[in-house]
Order: structure tokens, then C-alpha cells, then sequence
């Protein structure tokens, strides 16, 4: 240091020798970027590309930087794969129902006392047993086709675009639920379709705007969407699109969702729904998708009734 250190873009002068203290923990709390409510917990500020669009250092966990522990993502995501098992296997319900938060800190913060109790999920099934979804490579997708293999079923496309993990947990939880509808589904991101559109089955879309650009797993989809003047090979898709996006981006909420319907539709494929909405900074985000699916599963059905009626009359 010389004599003396600007900081602050020009705000500070700091003396040499002068000691420097930082108060790091507060550095994580500025109203500035998490609002007034930044001591509350709530997980939904990392959803749908808000925790990307953070400035810069706005979030320094602990561990972070050049000291940072090689095993922390690792740990992490230890950490994921046991929550999703216990929750995909028990509901939880609090064992004492008057019981007020207070906190206990040793290096982390945990609820002092709490205590839950776990009961078992009567439908529960494994995952790893499911076979009502297949996951298909993109050379699959290109001859139009379900995997070999898969049984029974009007086939069903499920595409995605996801870098937070919300549209991709929508498109499994579609994917899922397909075979208890008499549909025979595969899941893929968009890009894996990004050269050509499955035709012999619906294909549902689901994807967000990230400050109104595509997901990581998306841009190559909507490039070949946008840029191609043929529309020779959309004329046999049938498809709906469900959108997640942030109104607090105001200017972009929903661009990437609405440019992949608005052009598949000129392009000349059938929209079977409306283009499904959710905003994931308001108070409905998981409910409105939870409505538009019930709508989606009644437009495949009248969709797959009046194929099968024009097979027969043919």
C-alpha cells in the first residue's frame, strides 16, 4: 500500500497503516439487493435466473474463494440427492405445531428444538424403478421416434429449458404423470431437438427467460427456430408451451416462452393450449403451472381422441 488508498469510487481515503475491518456478514444483507426482508429465509430468491442476475459478490458463501474447501460441491450435492429421496419417500409434519422459531448458531444456522416427524407416502414408487418417461438423445429425437423398448401408449414429447432447475422439475413432473394418461412420454432439453421437431407425437415445451435470453440448454433450439425460413417440417408438429419467467424484469418477462410459441405457430405447427404463464417472483408460481397442466391433459386427450377417430375413418 502507498501512503494512502482510495476506495469507493472515490468516497474513502484509508492512510497507510490504517487498520481495515469487514464486517462480511453484513456485505450479505444489502437491502439494496435483497430488499428489506434480506434476514428472512426464502428460497425463492434463487429461482427462474434471479440468483444469477445478482451482482457481483452480492453472495459469498461461506468457503468461497481461492481458500474454498474442493469438497464443498461435492458435499452439496450429497445434500440433494438425500433431501430428494427422503421427500420423494415421506411427508413431514411438524411435531409440535406451536412450535416458534429460535435459531442455533455454531458455525451455521439450524432451528433450535425443531423436531418433525415422517410418515410414509402410501403411492410413493422409485424413481429409479419409473418407466413411464424415457430420457432420449438428441439421435434418437431426430428420426422422430420413442426409444426401443418403450411400451403401449400415444407417444409424448417433453422438452425443456432450464438453468435453475424449475421448468426441468415441470417437464418431469409432466413426464411422470404420462403413462396414467395413456401416454407413452420422453424428456430432453430443447437443444436436443434443435435441428428437428419429433412430429409423430404432441411435444410439450417448457422453458424460462433469463434476462430475455434462452437457458444454457436452450440458445441452439431457439437459434434453428428463429433463423430457419422453411416451414416444411413444423406444418405436422402439434405442441403447447407453458413460460416461466420474473415480473420484476419487466422489459423481458416471458420472451424466450413467447418467440418459441409465437413462431411455431407461424411456422405452421397446431398450438394444442394457450401458452401457459408463471411468474416465479409472485405468491402462485407452482400453482399456475399445476393449472395449466390439468388444461394440458385435456387438450392431449381431445388431441389423441380425434387422431385415432380420423385413423379409423381412414
Amino acid at each position: 500500500m502507498t501512503n494512502y488508498e482510495i476506495i469507493g469510487d472515490g468516497k474513502y481515503l484509508i492512510k497507510a497503516g490504517t487498520v481495515v475491518a469487514v464486517a462480511a456478514g453484513i456485505i450479505g444483507k444489502d437491502p439494496a439487493v435483497w430488499g428489506e426482508d434480506a434476514d428472512r429465509f426464502d428460497p425463492d430468491r434463487m429461482l427462474d435466473g434471479k440468483f444469477e442476475a445478482l451482482p457481483p459478490k452480492a453472495w459469498i458463501p461461506f468457503g468461497n474463494g481461492a481458500r474454498a474447501c474442493i469438497g464443498r460441491p461435492f458435499a452439496w450435492q450429497e445434500s440433494l440427492i438425500a433431501i430428494a429421496s427422503i421427500f420423494q419417500k415421506f411427508d413431514f409434519v411438524a411435531s409440535d405445531p406451536a412450535y416458534n422459531l429460535q435459531l442455533k448458531q455454531t458455525l451455521t444456522l439450524k432451528p433450535k428444538n425443531f423436531m418433525i416427524r415422517a410418515v410414509p407416502r402410501k403411492d410413493a414408487s422409485s424413481l429409479a424403478s419409473t418407466t413411464a418417461s424415457t430420457s432420449v438423445s438428441e439421435k434418437a429425437l431426430t428420426k422422430g421416434t420413442l426409444r426401443d423398448g418403450d411400451n403401449g401408449g400415444v407417444p409424448l414429447y417433453v422438452f425443456y429449458g432450464s438453468n435453475t432447475g424449475s421448468c426441468e422439475g415441470f417437464a418431469q413432473q409432466v413426464a411422470y404423470g404420462a403413462a396414467a394418461k395413456g401416454f407413452r412420454a420422453a424428456i430432453g432439453t430443447l437443444d436436443s431437438v434443435a435441428n428437428h421437431i419429433p412430429t409423430d407425437g404432441p411435444v410439450v415445451i417448457i422453458t424460462a427467460s433469463f434476462e430475455g435470453e434462452p437457458a444454457d440448454n436452450a440458445g441452439h433450439f431457439v437459434q434453428s427456430l428463429t433463423s430457419t425460413a422453411d416451414v416444411s417440417d413444423l406444418q405436422d408438429v402439434s405442441y403447447a408451451v407453458f413460460g416461466a419467467g420474473n415480473r420484476d424484469w419487466v422489459h423481458t418477462y416471458q420472451r424466450i416462452p413467447r418467440l418459441i410459441d409465437e413462431t411455431l405457430h407461424k411456422k405452421g405447427a397446431k398450438r394444442l393450449l394457450e401458452l401457459g404463464e408463471a411468474d416465479a417472483g409472485g405468491d402462485v408460481f407452482s400453482e399456475s403451472f399445476d393449472d395449466w397442466e390439468e388444461k394440458l391433459w385435456a387438450a392431449l386427450s381431445r388431441a389423441s381422441r380425434n387422431s385415432i377417430s380420423l385413423s379409423h375413418a381412414v
